[in-house]
């Protein structure tokens, strides 16, 4: 897998259409299902634009796509917390086409996220939320090393799961 801003991607004058159809195919009624409550629903690409705007305005948005055939397949959201001058904590999001699903791709981006957080060294953990229905995202994160962790800030339908990265 490939992962990068749009602009890596897809080139030329109608790259913004290409990339909101795209987001519209992503944002299914299955993959928004255990997502929070405001990103649930029926996109067109009206939508799809202002939520991917929001999105990019929380933090960073990068486009998985299929190395063999560039094919976007997917997102990696990420945004930063704890800001401090040695290290910090991210917040990682992925979703992944429903068409895709079962291939192994959320597994690989994380686990090549994780080890490029580690190479970089200034990321202290990285953390991410489930909910409980979600199970194949849970499997995702534990194959990855994320541990639950029980906190009293995160919904009572999901899991925070954390990696840390430095001690």
């Amino acid at each position: 897998m490939d992962v990068g801003d749009w602009s890596h991607l897809v080139t030329g004058d109608d790259s913004e259409e290409v990339r909101d159809t795209f987001l519209v195919s992503l944002l299914s009624e299955a993959v928004t299902r255990d997502l929070p409550a405001g990103w649930q629903g029926f996109y067109d690409q009206d939508r799809a634009s202002s939520w991917f705007a929001d999105r990019r305005n929380e933090g960073a948005v990068l486009f998985i796509a299929d190395r063999s055939d560039r094919r976007p397949v997917g997102l990696l959201i990420l945004a930063e917390s704890e800001i401090t001058d040695v290290s910090r904590d991210i917040f990682l999001g992925y979703l992944i086409h429903e068409s895709d699903w079962g291939r192994g791709l959320a597994t690989e981006v994380v686990a090549g996220f994780a080890d490029w957080c580690r190479t970089n060294g200034t990321v202290r953990s990285i953390v991410a939320g489930v909910t409980d229905s979600n199970a194949a995202s849970a499997r995702v994160l534990s194959k990855n090393g994320f541990v639950p962790v029980a906190t009293v800030d995160h919904p009572p339908d999901g899991v925070k799961y954390t990696l840390a990265l430095v001690e």
